[in-house]
């Protein structure tokens, strides 16, 4: 603004006449007098002007110049700050971990923000841990060690990679101390042109960014074009010129630590304003030329900038045209008065129209079949209305049948109101069609899949409403269409199935289960567990037959009992009252391998369509078809996929059961490192113990090689950490150890968990029991896998034991023998 003032300031002042004009006029009897007065008041007048313009333009050059200097200098000042920060959030991340050991405070601070390399060494100044220094910079950092007296030190060291790099050190609790390179940040420019560096005290560069064109080695701050380097704690600025032979304003400032930062503008901005404050104030002297000129300049800029206007709106119009094609939609404009409609290339193509342009209306229709013709006409009529169309049309097309989605909006043209058009695009909807066909078929296909179990299945939300079942839940329990609705309550449905059920117990194997006899003597099993987000899944096995072999077990126990009395009464029917008790004792092992045959059977059957519902529900989670519509679709299906993990589960543990118990599962033993089985199974239970906050801790220093089936060591260790993390509590401790005594090797899993009543220890190897307690409720389980683990340590010819106290936690014991199994096999 100050260039510009003078200008109405000086018009102000030679606008009206003044005194001396008033004396010209008296003394109008000399001539030339009177013919010179205008012309020497006018080159005074000149004078003046040229010599305020010339004050005005000295004042601003000077002021273009120091204004440069000064934000040259205050830019290096800013870089300045910057690298002080880097040093100081490095410095702070190594006083975070100053209280830790040396070891501890490298794993620790390596990953520190501003750390660049990092090594510790002990009081005597040898080498501990490289952390992440390069083995070129460990020399550098250990003559930090002596440096550091106190508990802190900063400065530059040497380095391979430059002449020198900021170090900092700490001292750590253990009388170490930790060493690092502090990480240059990365430097921004602050405008067109600049180039900005770090250097130290001795003149060397650590960093320019951008770089210098020319090749160097080694970078100086005559790089800069500068000889003298400013004092510590000072700025300055100066114009100069660099290594690339450009004309610069460099500033600079320095650092009590020796840190200097360089801040290099190119000349050519102010230059370029120091020609414009010239050209200005020369405006002053040819205002009435540079004017016209001026006006001209002006004229062909307005023309260019109506130039430029103009091929940004056809940019704009070939943009939106080529956005409306790449979204496969069409743009149709419809003069409903006059039936005849536009329509843009890709519609038109649809419509079987050779291209854009204006078409009757009559060939739109020809396209659509007689119920979308008359669609189409109430839906323009009623947008005529309304001044809203959305219709969706199934249209002929050379390669089948396309569905598109016409939506537009009714406008009145201003100059004929009598005119009614609806202008709008359209949307391929072809695809969305099919995903909804498709979503329609997975439907069905999973309800058939969970109607083809036998027995019967529901699926209820956390809210306790039914969500799924199958056509085995009705007929079990006798419940009519009016009771099972999607949205019924769990106790609707419950009395509902309550009419028919003759009693009800506990199963004696599973809490969570329960025994229901019907009243048509049928009897089922029926197990709810609750799944991830509190739903509930019910679902039922046929036990009948089992019930019918447990009676027969039953009457054989009655009738060996009858034997044996008979027995005391006849010694002399000794030996065949024993036969009959071998018999009857073979009766009832074989009952017993009956039961576990059938559950082994069931378990298959039932694994065989849940493998189908876990198949189908997760394509309709991924969405493998596209959008499943409605939001709840998408909750029942992770619903129907997460219970039906969850019970696969269970089966696969009752199977593995059936098949210990019926002495079918066997092992295989082979020359193993136990330490790698332990560590796989802690991989593959750290998720849940990190979830938790609870620390696993291994003690692996002894011998781990011996002969054992790995894949069954390694179960055991996961049931064994999976229940020490359901019963630990948040920011626990879980101990895995592992001793050689002898011909065994002994592992002991021990927490310092909830705890467990010594009365309760027996019967917690036997399988489906749990302990009745807080924790159990809240945890999921079907108490099978401390029963296994016994199992497996037992088919290796070992043992497992468990010790335990209330509040303070819990040791379970597995000795297994090295070499025992492979004997035996080999006898």
């Amino acid at each position: 603004m100050s260039l510009i003032i003078p200008l109405p300031f000086l018009v102000s002042k030679f606008a009206h006449p003044d005194s001396e004009t008033t004396m010209v006029a008296k003394h109008a009897k000399n001539h030339v007098i009177d013919q010179q007065w205008p012309t020497v008041i006018c080159l005074c007048l000149c004078g003046i002007f040229a010599a305020l313009v010339l004050l005005l333009a000295k004042r601003d050059y000077d002021a273009i110049r120091n204004q440069a200097k000064q934000n040259a200098a205050l830019e290096a000042k800013l870089i300045l700050e910057r690298l002080d920060t880097s040093t100081s959030i490095a410095q702070a991340s190594l006083n975070a971990v100053q209280q830790l050991g040396v070891m501890k405070a490298i794993e620790t601070a390596a990953a520190a923000p501003g750390i660049q390399a990092i090594a510790g060494f002990d009081a005597s100044g040898a080498l501990i841990a490289q952390g992440t220094a390069a083995s070129g910079d460990i020399g550098a950092l250990a003559t930090v060690s002596p440096l550091t007296k106190q508990d802190s030190w900063r400065g530059a060291l040497a380095s391979e990679a430059s002449a020198s790099v900021n170090a900092i050190a700490v001292k750590t609790a253990d009388g170490g101390t930790i060493a690092a390179f502090v990480t240059l940040p990365n430097l921004e420019v602050f405008g067109l042109g600049s180039r900005i560096g770090i250097g130290n005290s001795t003149g060397a560069l650590l960093r320019v960014q951008p770089m210098f064109k020319s090749p160097q080695t080694k970078l100086t701050a005559s790089a800069f074009g500068i000889k003298h380097l400013p004092p510590k704690g000072s700025s300055l600025a100066l114009f100069g010129q660099d290594l690339d032979g450009q004309s610069i304003i460099l500033g600079i400032a320095s650092s009590q630590s020796g840190m200097i930062s360089y801040v290099a503008r190119d000349r050519g901005p102010m230059d370029l304003a120091i020609l414009r404050s010239a050209i200005l104030f020369g405006l002053l002297f040819l205002g009435p030329v540079i004017a016209g000129a001026g006006i001209w300049i002006i004229t062909q800029r307005q023309a260019l900038r109506f130039a430029t206007n103009r091929s940004q709106l056809r940019e704009v119009e070939q943009r939106l045209r080529v956005a409306i094609e790449g979204a496969r939609c069409g743009v149709w404009d419809w003069d409903i008065t006059h039936d005849q409609v536009f329509l843009s290339k890709r519609l038109a193509h649809i419509f079987g129209l050779p291209g854009a342009g204006r078409f009757a209306a009559q060939s739109i229709f020809n396209a659509l079949d007689s119920k979308d013709q008359a669609c189409l006409r109430a839906a323009l009529a009623a947008s005529a209305q309304k001044g809203v169309l959305d219709v969706v049309l199934q249209v002929k097309w050379a390669k089948g049948v396309k569905h598109v989605q016409l939506r537009g909006r009714a406008v009145k043209d201003r100059q004929n109101p009598a005119l009614t058009r609806a202008i709008g695009v359209s949307i391929d909807v072809s695809d969305a069609r099919r995903t909804e066909e498709r979503l329609i078929q997975t439907e069905r296909r999973l309800n058939d899949t969970i109607s083809s179990i036998s027995g019967p299945f529901a699926l209820w939300s956390k809210e306790r409403r039914l969500v799924l079942w199958n056509d085995g839940f009705a007929k079990t329990f006798g419940l009519s269409a009016a009771v099972l609705q999607q949205g019924a309550s769990y106790h609707q449905v419950s009395a509902a199935a309550a009419k028919c059920v003759k009693s009800q117990r506990p199963d004696r194997y599973d809490e969570l289960a329960q025994e229901i006899e019907l009243d048509n003597g049928v009897w089922i099993q029926l197990v709810e567990r609750e799944t991830f987000d509190g739903g509930l899944v019910s679902i039922g096995i046929d036990i009948t037959p089992l019930k019918e072999i447990e009676e027969n077990i039953r009457r054989s126990e009655r009738q060996m009992r009858s034997v044996v009395v008979e027995l005391e009464r006849s010694e002399h029917k000794a030996s065949e009252l024993a036969e009959k008790y071998n018999i009857e004792r073979q009766r009832a092992e074989e009952a017993s391998n009956a039961k576990s045959g059938f559950l082994a059977n069931m378990s298959h059957e039932l694994r065989t369509p849940l493998n189908a519902i876990n198949g189908f529900s997760e394509i309709m989670v991924q969405q493998l078809y596209g959008p499943l519509g409605d939001r709840r679709y998408l909750t029942y299906a992770t619903d129907i996929l997460n219970s039906g993990k969850h019970l696969l589960e269970l089966i696969n543990d009752v199977l593995d059961m059936a098949k210990v118990e019926a002495g079918k599962f066997k092992i295989y033993p082979k020359p193993m490192d136990l330490h790698e089985s332990i560590e796989q199974a802690i991989r593959l239970v750290r998720g849940r113990a990190e979830e938790k906050r609870i620390s696993l801790v291994t003690e692996l220093n002894e011998d781990g090689e011996m002969i054992g089936d790995a894949r069954a060591i390694k179960q055991i260790m996961i049931n064994l950490l999976t229940n020490a993390i359901k019963f630990t509590a948040p920011n626990g401790k879980i101990l895995v150890q592992i001793k050689n005594n002898l011909d065994e090797v002994i592992i002991r899993v021990i927490d310092n968990g909830v705890g467990i009543n010594q009365e309760d220890l027996p019967r917690l190897t036997r399988p489906f029991e749990q302990v009745e307690n807080e924790h159990a409720r809240s945890n999921q389980g079907s108490g099978l896998g401390l029963a296994l683990s016994r199992s497996f340590a037992e088919l290796h010819g070992g043992s497992l034991s468990i010790a335990s106290e209330v509040g303070v936690g819990t040791m379970v014991i597995v000795s297994l023998p090295r070499l025992a199994v492979a004997e035996q096999e080999a006898a």
